[in-house]
């Protein structure tokens, strides 16, 4: 929520102040002096660029405004490269390693000619890179200090001249306030910000691309070229250039991500999926009840097929009876009740829509279980029983079976992470909460799916939505859907549509189990 009251984030009329006052302190430098190595036709004449303790102020708070980073004018990370004046980024949360045992090519990304995975990057405009490499060379702690307290000075003067209440700290956040209220994904925002991994639920499961960190900057500095009105014109060489960011063609944006690397790549998914799919119709096509090792084969079969589908359809957690009972899950309505982790004393689980194709995939499969659990009863093979207590929730719905040749009886398998991982690494050989990360990270080509994008003619997921559906906590620790919640359920009826389209783009159908 956007509260006008709230002592840490600043206004636009503020902001608007604070970014004429820079433009117009840092454009009478002679920036265009430094050098040929910034893109100027200027040659360079050393001492010729002049500055007092003022300009490395206003520089001061232009990138702190420019970045949301407390630490960025005097970060080793920011360093000139062959595409501009750019501070790298360190996201890193566990799951961007990449181990020796896992499918390399479902991975996110591939790691480079030096096994590690890309660099992201805050890019600056060449003037600012210029300026500052120069301001910096002459800074030792002491006068790092004197800059931050002249940068305060500034502001206090700015705010008794226009009767404003500007803070260090309102600079700072100006950048995450706006793009949260361009409904841009929270998880990105603390990516661009550079905070650390824990400090949000969702980043040990993010994965964001060059391009969707550059467009936020990109538009984040569209606004603050609005803010200057007339006073920003191209023809005005100075001004122009200290807010121009490098072309997003040298942003070498194509393809580079950072983050999770479990984020697997939806091509790959979907052959995966194909072959489940195609294994469980050739296993129904093959069936004869007069065989009940055939039988087994297929309700295996189909049990693989249905782990992967309910896994990207709900973000279930990998726990010890994945995916509960038949009577957690309405078919009719789609409301699925998951208890996978309880995120405070008080709460019992959480409620999520299916999507229409797992509902119809789940009736198909009671209809199954339902005739066979009554014929093989009267057959007398203890298959039927198995059966009728997953029917009636006496079991979960995942169960795999195995037949004893020698007695001709079919045996309940315990369910575990090791049979679980056994099972799947035929298929999808990665850690078993791999959909979590998948789902989190979903992109529109390179743009996040949780923050709103204009190219696209869509409403984002919110934050909060895929925050709850993920069954994190808010950072209070609260649910997103506690009793205090402007949620509404319809949002994450809305998002199980979304993920319908998902699973039947990456090969999902109803599979008929009954000939």
């Amino acid at each position: 929520m956007n509260q006008v009251t709230d002592v840490n984030t600043a206004h636009e009329d503020e902001i608007k102040r604070l970014v004429e006052y820079i433009a117009s302190k840092l454009s009478k430098l002679d920036f265009l002096s430094i050098g040929k190595e910034y893109e100027y036709e200027h040659e360079y004449e050393e001492g010729k660029f002049k500055f007092d303790i003022s300009d490395q102020s206003a520089l001061y708070l232009y990138m702190l405004l420019l970045t949301g980073i407390h630490d960025i004018y005097a970060s080793e990370q920011l360093k000139l490269g062959s595409n501009g004046y750019r501070y790298q980024l360190t996201f890193c949360p566990a799951r961007s390693h990449i181990d020796d045992d896992w499918d390399k090519s479902l991975c996110a990304y591939k790691l480079n000619k030096f096994n590690k995975p890309d660099k992201l990057y805050v890019f600056m405009p060449y003037p600012l890179g210029a300026m500052h490499i120069e301001m910096i060379e002459s800074t030792d702690d002491k006068i790092r200090d004197s800059i931050h307290e002249e940068a305060k000075e500034d502001l206090r003067k700015l705010n008794k001249e226009f009767g404003i209440r500007l803070s260090i700290n309102k600079v700072k956040n100006y950048l995450p306030h706006y793009l949260a209220q361009t409904n841009i994904d929270k998880a990105l925002i603390e990516v661009l910000t550079n905070c650390p991994v824990h400090h949000l639920s969702a980043l040990p499961y993010y994965n964001v691309s060059q391009y969707d960190l550059f467009r936020c900057q990109r538009d984040y500095m569209d606004h603050l070229i609005g803010l200057l009105e007339n006073k920003y014109e191209p023809n005005q060489t100075k001004l122009y250039m200290l807010f121009e960011l490098p072309d997003e063609t040298l942003t070498d944006y194509w393809d580079k991500t950072i983050g999770s690397a479990l984020a697997v790549n939806e091509f790959r998914l979907e052959e995966i999926v194909v072959k489940l799919r195609q294994k469980v119709e050739a296993a129904t096509a093959g069936l004869k009840l007069s065989s009940l090792n055939s039988l087994v084969y297929l309700h295996n079969s189909f049990m693989d097929y249905l782990y992967v589908l309910m896994s990207v359809a709900s973000g279930y957690r990998p726990v010890t009876e994945p995916f509960g009972r038949l009577s957690n899950i309405d078919t009719r309505t789609g409301v699925y009740f998951i208890s996978d982790k309880e995120m405070q004393d008080d709460t019992i689980g959480r409620l999520i829509y299916l999507p229409h194709t797992v509902c119809q995939q789940i009736n198909e499969y009671e209809k199954f279980i339902k005739s066979n659990g009554i014929l093989f009863n009267k057959l007398g093979s203890n298959i039927g029983q198995i059966y009728m207590d997953i029917l009636d929730s006496r079991i979960g719905l995942i169960n795999y079976l195995k037949l004893d040749e020698i007695t001709n009886t079919v045996i309940q398998l315990k369910l575990n992470k090791a049979l679980i991982k056994e099972r799947m690494s035929q298929y999808i050989s990665l850690p078993l909460n791999w959909h979590r990360h998948f789902i989190r990270s979903l992109k529109n080509i390179h743009i996040g799916k949780y923050s709103y994008n204009s190219d696209f003619n869509e409403r984002p997921v919110g934050y909060d939505v895929i925050s709850a559906w993920m069954g994190h906590s808010d950072e209070l620790g609260f649910s997103f859907y506690d009793p205090f919640s402007g949620l509404k359920q319809s949002e994450l009826r809305e998002f199980a549509n979304t993920l319908d389209e998902l699973i039947k783009g990456i090969g999902f159908t109803v599979i008929q189990l009954e000939r």
